[in-house]
């Protein structure tokens, strides 16, 4: 085993050299799964990205785990937020709606989202958009107005689980 002393610490040359982590070199890759590995062995990750999942097998929860924390170190975002907001359906990696609100309110281009209101309350024509102006040109940005008319037409309001008719 080599020893270091403390000349070659103050040689800043002497250095082992800065690997990235990520999937460009072969030591990045290494650095990358060394990283998911702490995180595929922890309890704090939901199941899609843990070892100990009862659902998926652990080869393609250690595969989600290297994949979402580059995704993770490329955005320059939490891993761990990453983790919690991240979905796969239908093999498309996907975000949580408060995941990507989150992120349009913090990037500091927009103003904070708001949500506008048309419609009679209760009714189908009821509905809801996001609406938020570009700071740089002071133009409004709206979002597309979903109404209870929507939800009933693509089958969101008669699920049996649906917050639709609770919480319109």
């Amino acid at each position: 085993m080599a020893t270091t002393n403390l000349a070659a610490l103050r040689n800043p040359a002497s250095q082992t050299p800065v690997v990235t982590p990520g999937f460009e070199t072969a030591a990045g890759f290494e650095a990358l799964q060394r990283m998911a590995h702490l995180f595929h062995q922890s309890n704090v990750v939901p199941d899609r990205f843990s070892l100990y999942s009862k659902t998926f097998n652990e080869k393609m929860t250690f595969g989600n785990t290297v994949i979402a924390l580059d995704m993770a170190l490329r955005m320059h975002a939490n891993p761990l937020m990453v983790f919690q907001n991240l979905y796969v359906v239908n093999g498309n990696p996907s975000w949580s709606s408060q995941f990507l609100i989150a992120t349009f309110n913090q990037c500091g281009r927009f103003s904070a989202l708001r949500y506008e209101f048309e419609g009679t309350p209760g009714q189908d024509n009821w509905g809801c958009k996001a609406v938020a102006t570009e700071l740089a040109t002071g133009a409004k940005l709206e979002g597309t107005l979903i109404t209870i008319g929507m939800a009933k037409r693509e089958g969101w309001y008669g699920k049996s689980s649906s917050k639709w008719q609770s919480m319109p």
